[in-house]
């Protein structure tokens, strides 16, 4: 069975992850874009927090949170009307070493809701604290996406590698062409081939407003 067919199927059965974890094929390209992995994020939190500070509803302490990115399984997820009756909701992340609840205010849970479910994998920013209720950490969403939003937010270049040969050249004006048209919304990127071969490369400027070929 393909590894995400045999993950859902050991959770489903068992209520667990029994062989690996869903998020274990990410974790290299997380690393990019979080402030710490969930098992580190409350030594972070308790790092910040101090004496002093008005709280901010729902427990909060703003005078004591940082700004952090997290990402994780949604192992957990419960909404709820807050008094004005709109819809909020505090989400459960996993990434296998630890846990954190994120909260999803009312403005924040309109805007992305739908990237919210269980077992839905999610990169979540915001302000990071210690729940003056529980003294566990808790991030209050300021924006939530999927792992392809975060790539998109995040990604800071592209980088095609292929196999040395003849047609390296031929190959590179092709992904000139199919490239071009979206300059304006792509990361700089590059290609090249393996050592020792010529290796060239793409470079766009970050405004979108040209794009020009340069040697790496």
């Amino acid at each position: 069975w393909p590894e995400e067919l045999r993950l859902a199927e050991e959770k489903a059965t068992l209520g667990l992850y029994l062989t690996g974890h869903p998020i274990a094929r990410y974790e290299q390209e997380l690393a990019n874009f979080v402030t710490a992995r969930l098992g580190k994020i409350a030594e972070l939190a308790e790092s910040k927090s101090g004496g002093g500070g008005g709280g901010g509803g729902y427990g909060r302490n703003r005078a004591n949170e940082t700004p952090a990115t997290v990402a994780g399984l949604v192992v957990d997820l419960r909404s709820r009307q807050n008094k004005q009756g709109k819809r909020m909701a505090f989400a459960t992340l996993d990434d296998r070493t630890g846990r954190v609840e994120v909260a999803v205010f009312a403005e924040v849970y309109d805007k992305y809701h739908s990237f919210l479910g269980r077992d839905c994998l999610v990169v979540a920013e915001g302000s990071l604290g210690l729940d003056d209720f529980t003294n566990q950490p808790r991030l209050s969403a300021e924006r939530v996406y999927s792992i392809d939003e975060a790539r998109e937010r995040h990604a800071k270049q592209l980088l095609i590698r292929w196999p040395q040969g003849e047609e390296g050249l031929g190959l590179v004006r092709e992904l000139q062409d199919l490239v071009f048209p979206y300059q304006a919304v792509v990361a700089p990127c590059g290609w090249n081939t393996k050592p020792p071969a010529p290796r060239p490369c793409c470079a766009w400027a970050s405004n979108g407003a040209y794009g020009r070929w340069t040697s790496c």
